[in-house]
């Protein structure tokens, strides 16, 4: 799984220039469990760029680990965007860092042939705004234990009374 800040640094020059025509609006963002039981942290993010179709792209990030720089976080992500359809989304999912949605499937021979994982325009837009993010939602899984069979039926029997 790649990390935030190397997903950044792989982002090529040209997709860097084109985000800087994006704005990001984040939907929400909570903090929950995969199917796994691994901890992370998942911000919905809606962008608009005025230079490109003009319509709003969907994405997903999850953040997996505590770490105090954001930056050094694992990351699994999805864009609505073609270009992250035809070039990322099977490179990336090579590398858990995604799953293949909308494409086929199939590697991209001429869009990605070295399938080198990065992000898309609008994903490197909204990083600047992930270091403010207030999670909500869930509890801290880490500080919240785990009830006892007993616990839990002391309490199942106080709703039943």
């Amino acid at each position: 799984m790649y990390k935030l800040k190397d997903l950044i640094q792989l982002t090529p020059r040209e997709v860097i220039k084109r985000s800087k025509s994006v704005s990001v609006t984040i939907t929400r963002a909570i903090e929950d469990l995969d199917k796994s039981g691994k901890q992370f942290k998942k911000i919905q993010l809606k962008a608009k760029d005025p230079k490109g179709s003009g319509k709003t792209k969907v994405m997903t990030i999850k953040l997996y680990g505590y770490n105090k720089n954001i930056l050094d976080d694992e990351v699994w992500c999805h864009c609505s965007c073609e270009y992250f359809t035809f070039n990322l989304e099977v490179a990336l999912t090579a590398q858990d860092s995604s799953t293949v949605i909308n494409s086929n499937g199939n590697m991209p021979v001429e869009k990605n042939p070295t399938m080198k994982g990065h992000f898309c325009k609008h994903f490197l837009a909204a990083v600047n705004q992930l270091r403010g993010v207030k999670f909500t939602g869930k509890k801290n899984y880490k500080t919240t234990p785990v009830p006892t069979e007993e616990e839990l039926l002391e309490e199942l029997l106080k709703y039943k009374k």
